[in-house]
């Protein structure tokens, strides 16, 4: 299996980007690859791959791309991304490899600041985290509102978080966990994704910057699913169901998502976000984002192809007949 996957994106590389257009996991016009996982992988630490690959990746005219493997159940591990030069052709990836989509699980238990997480991108544009479940558990003295992943920095282009699973995270210090946080100047994207569980903290924060989430579900978050700051966000096709509070701030601009609790899932509580059979809240009722201005895509978490039916689903999936289930990640 493990082969096999190896070669399928061996194969995949060797595309022609047109081909690979419709994806919101974008990639490098060209690039190498690296494996990260147990013994036997280039990589078993996140950071030691960052720090092989900071380089000029432009001039270099290739970008850098780690798969992951769940050779481990959880990987307690972070990394801070940072430093390499990049531009929007050639950057850096970190994905699950094909077949193990959210199957391999960064668990964080170590020390994280305020200006921290389990993945820190600051000063780097166009990162891809795709198909990761991202989250951490920690006990801090300090009051700090912990997170999986922070962005800062990135003014030239957006790190993008797609068909990734946010949580569930527990700080059990004296502050909160929470799923993530644009800072200052950052700009991030996240799309297709699943944020659920934190049971005391948000879900993602921006103070300024810009975050764009589109076709995402937040689920079970204690305070504020999405909490904007200060400047404009953007929210289209997102189910938020479940949570303290849907959005804070005046400065959304939200296009069809659902708060009401209508939408019926397959199986919420044991993490699989899959629209159920019966669901008539958000097929087809969604906006279609395949020319979308700023994040063009016409996937989903699953990679199915947007439509399936007369329009877009609203959440992180597109329904089809006989889909398979989520690979669900349990709460502690």
């Amino acid at each position: 299996m493990k082969r096999l996957a190896a070669l399928v994106l061996a194969l995949v590389a060797l595309l022609p980007a047109p081909l690979l257009a419709d994806s919101a996991r974008k990639m490098p016009l060209s690039y190498n690859v690296a494996t990260f996982g147990g013994p036997g992988r280039d990589y078993t630490t996140l950071q030691a791959w960052e720090d092989a690959t900071d380089n000029d990746l432009v001039a270099a005219g290739k970008g850098e791309v780690l798969l992951c493997y769940p050779d481990s159940a959880a990987y307690a591990q972070r990394v801070t991304i940072s430093g390499a030069v990049t531009n929007a052709s050639y950057f850096r990836v970190i994905r699950a490899a094909p077949g193990f989509e959210r199957q391999v699980v960064l668990d964080y238990n170590g020390v994280l600041g305020s200006y921290d997480g389990t993945v820190l991108v600051t000063n780097e544009n166009h990162v891809g985290l795709y198909d990761l479940s991202i989250r951490h558990h920690i006990s801090t003295s300090a009051s700090v509102n912990t997170k999986d992943i922070f962005i800062q920095g990135n003014t030239a282009g957006a790190c993008r978080v797609v068909g990734c699973r946010l949580g569930p995270s527990v700080n059990t210090g004296s502050d909160m966990a929470s799923a993530g946080q644009v800072y200052g100047d950052g700009r991030l994207v996240v799309a297709d994704s699943v944020v659920a569980a934190y049971p005391e903290g948000y879900g993602i924060i921006q103070n300024n910057g810009q975050l764009y989430v589109l076709s995402s579900v937040f689920y079970g978050v204690n305070q504020t699913a999405l909490y904007s700051q200060a400047a404009t966000s953007i929210a289209v096709n997102c189910v938020l169901q479940g949570n303290g509070a849907n959005f804070y701030g005046a400065a959304w601009l939200i296009t069809t998502c659902k708060t009401d609790g209508t939408v019926s899932f397959v199986n919420a509580a044991a993490g699989d976000f899959h629209l159920s059979d019966t669901d008539a809240s958000a097929k087809d009722h969604g906006t279609d984002l395949s020319s979308d201005a700023i994040f063009p895509f016409s996937d989903d978490m699953d990679g199915d192809l947007r439509p399936q039916g007369a329009a877009w689903d609203i959440g992180a999936d597109e329904w089809k007949p006989g889909t398979a289930g989520m690979v669900t990640i349990p709460l502690f």
